[in-house]
């Protein structure tokens, strides 16, 4: 209802009332009670006269305002129309934005559609403010197209909705709802899995052994920085040593560049060989889960391991020197690998703009999606790796090396390199 609303009437009023309409207290009292009655009905009529038009007058204003250049379309199924990007003016950059996207092809009718004036652009003949029943079905055929720019940040979202004839919030919609539902332990499981049967122990070593004829190889290890924004706490254990912010995420290929075991959890500052004592890979190694006989190759910044071999600093002579040489080209295998991941997601390359725990899990479907991408032969974007190994570190960490770990070393070398002298 439009104009002010009426309030009961007191008895202060209906005296005030009768004083405008010439009549005194000491009149009113001398009348008789009849034409007392008589008075106050007039009064409430002239009242409720003065609200109701007041009331008309608005709302022929508002029906005028409303009906002046104003054009009503009837749509039907098949139409193609233009939606307003209502949210430009209330968010930084918006009215840099096209102001119109589409077109879209209604699907059903929504019965509280609201329309906007006709405008030419492109033939159309219409454009809807309002289309959200037309929204939730794109949403519905375009969330696989989408799924391939998971974790993107706010710009590339833009660039998906624009591809896509959806809004920047859409697509980050998608994107989240996607990112979750390929996060699950289930197809993270069912994606990267280390060997752990004779038969995958045996066939991973003989395709490692195909490679520089190192024996007993069932994968290779190596870490790689994912770049950040600040976080908001403890943001001085995300920068590393080359002082920008990121997390240190471990990862484990076979020879097939397929990735068997990623961890991707740890700052930035920390260290390879403090990711790798913390993991639960080394964990089943220890318990016997995987069974002797199986070597992962990593670099000197790890410790030497009956199950983690590293190369000679300072080789003594031949054999250790063949020793090298073998490790050298079969651990490749982790530096091309991380090339093929941040070829294939480019996300991983540059900045992410999202919250670390939200980073981590981005990493996590990344590495499972490879995976896939692997077991159908889907084939890399272009054929340069664009990735550079992480240089390791001058003086590497050696406190760390159990003595074991350098006499089962010592002893592998003079058992399966011994014939190079």
């Amino acid at each position: 209802m439009f104009g002010r609303q009426q309030r009961p009437i007191d008895q202060d009023d209906i005296e005030l009332e009768v004083e405008e309409e010439g009549l005194s207290p000491a009149d009113e009292s001398t009348d008789t009670s009849c034409h007392q009655d008589q008075k106050r009905q007039e009064v409430h009529i002239k009242r409720e006269e003065k609200v109701n038009a007041a009331q008309e007058k608005q709302t022929a204003d508002y029906n005028r305002r409303k009906k002046k250049g104003s054009k009503i379309y009837d749509l039907s199924v098949g139409m193609h129309v233009l939606q307003s990007n209502l949210r430009n003016e209330s968010r930084k950059g918006g009215k840099m934005e096209p102001k119109w996207t589409g077109p879209y092809k209604i699907l059903d009718i929504d019965c509280n559609h609201q329309l906007h004036d006709a405008r030419s652009d492109a033939g159309l003949e219409h454009q809807v403010v309002s289309t959200d029943t037309e929204n939730l079905v794109t949403v519905q055929q375009r969330d696989i197209r989408l799924a391939p720019d998971h974790g993107d940040p706010w710009k590339m979202q833009l660039c998906s909705g624009d591809d896509y004839g959806i809004s920047q919030q859409t697509a980050g919609r998608i994107i989240n709802q996607t990112l979750d539902a390929l996060a699950t332990p289930a197809f993270l499981v069912r994606c990267m899995k280390f060997p752990t049967t004779q038969a995958e122990i045996q066939q991973k070593q003989a395709e490692f052994r195909g490679i520089a004829n190192f024996p007993g190889v069932v994968g290779v290890i190596d870490g790689s920085h994912i770049r950040i924004v600040a976080p908001k706490e403890y943001e001085a254990e995300y920068v590393n040593r080359k002082n920008y912010h990121s997390i240190n995420i471990q990862l484990v290929f076979d020879a097939q560049y397929r990735i068997l075991d990623v961890v991707a959890q740890w700052p930035g500052s920390v260290h390879d060989s403090r990711i790798w004592n913390e993991c639960g890979l080394k964990g089943k190694f220890e318990r016997g889960i995987i069974p002797g006989g199986c070597h992962l190759l990593g670099d000197s910044g790890y410790p030497c391991q009956p199950w983690l071999l590293t190369p000679y600093l300072q080789p003594r002579n031949v054999a250790q020197e063949a020793y090298n040489r073998a490790h050298k080209r079969t651990r490749c295998v982790v530096e091309r690998g991380i090339g093929q991941l941040k070829r294939r997601f480019h996300v991983l390359h540059g900045e992410i703009r999202v919250d670390q725990i939200k980073t981590s899990k981005i990493v996590m479907v990344c590495a499972a999606l490879h995976n896939l991408c692997k077991e159908r032969n889907l084939g890399l974007p272009d054929e340069h790796d664009g990735y550079e190994a992480e240089p390791v570190e001058a003086n590497p960490i050696q406190h760390g090396h159990l003595r074991n770990g350098l006499v089962f070393r010592d002893n592998f070398v003079d058992l399966h390199f011994q014939h190079e002298q």
